[in-house]
């Protein structure tokens, strides 16, 4: 059974900058018994909350040779929360922002990127499952958490010509 909401908000308050908000909040959970679940459980790895904001502006700073000068800055905050596991365990949650900015005169643009500005420590990934490192030893029969770490802090630079 999978039951929940889906929430955006965008706003305009000047021609130059845009805000755009959405949450989604879902419950996915087994709806009969088998040999590993019971009715109610929660289904692993699907999370019950994901939200995300932006804000971008992008004002003309001012004229040169009759061509506006174009500043372009942005934040976006991302939130992922609630990850349920395996053994009625909850994964970690995630908070991520990112920023860009840059400039653009005609077709030319250069902007910078940060992904993860806050270089947060996060988990791409949280898995449970038995598992076995060792070359002809038999698997371990305590199931355990396993991660794939997230991106650190990322920086892109981007010079762009549009023709």
């Amino acid at each position: 059974e999978r039951s929940g909401f889906v929430a955006t908000v965008i706003s305009r308050p000047a021609p130059w900058l845009v805000s755009q908000t959405s949450v989604t909040f879902t419950r996915a959970s087994f709806s009969d018994d088998d040999p590993e679940h019971e009715a109610g459980d929660l289904l692993p790895y699907a999370p019950q909350i994901v939200a995300r904001s932006d804000i971008a502006a992008s004002p003309a700073l001012t004229t040169i040779l009759n061509r506006a000068l174009v500043l372009k800055a942005g934040l976006g905050l991302s939130l992922v929360a609630l990850r349920p596991l395996p053994f009625s365990e909850l994964g970690s949650n995630i908070f991520q922002a990112d920023a860009t900015l840059g400039i653009r005169w005609k077709e030319i643009e250069i902007k910078g990127d940060v992904f993860n500005l806050l270089d947060s420590r996060w988990y791409d990934g949280e898995f449970t499952y038995a598992s076995n490192f060792e070359q002809g030893q038999a698997a371990a029969l305590v199931p355990q958490r396993h991660v794939s770490l997230g991106y650190p802090i990322t920086f892109f630079a981007t010079a762009t010509a549009y023709l």
